[in-house]
């Protein structure tokens, strides 16, 4: 739930007595979560504990961070954030989903759900 919301110091404050936050739905991560929360400080604070294997994590269906952060209409200083620590912006989904075809990139997701200055950023990278 705190990584839905997102909120920094909730946060703060369970990773002081938790090393990693674990969700599993279908193998989305805590850091997938926290991309669609749209909160930059709760994700700020994620960051500081994650490691390179939750940053470049897939679920089922390849989505990375970056294809989360696309979806949920992110801001382009999330997507700053995430790139400083290593975010691929090229990968591409493995699978189809209901609304966008396999082969997708975070920039593709972007356009889609018209966020063009995400879809401009990822873009350039």
């Amino acid at each position: 739930m705190a990584c839905i919301i997102g909120e920094g110091t909730i946060l703060a404050a369970i990773l002081k007595h938790q090393r990693r936050l674990n969700p599993s739905y279908g193998q989305i991560s805590a850091l997938h979560l926290l991309a669609c929360s749209g909160r930059l400080d709760g994700l700020r604070v994620y960051l500081n504990a994650a490691t390179a294997e939750e940053i470049h994590h897939k679920d089922s269906k390849g989505w990375t961070v970056l294809h989360y952060l696309a979806d949920a209409a992110g801001t382009v200083p999330m997507l700053h954030l995430l790139l400083s620590r290593g975010a691929n912006p090229l990968i591409k989904s493995l699978e189809a989903t209901q609304q966008f075809a396999k082969g997708s990139t975070a920039a593709q997701i972007a356009v889609a759900r018209n966020n063009l200055d995400l879809a401009i950023a990822l873009d350039s990278k």
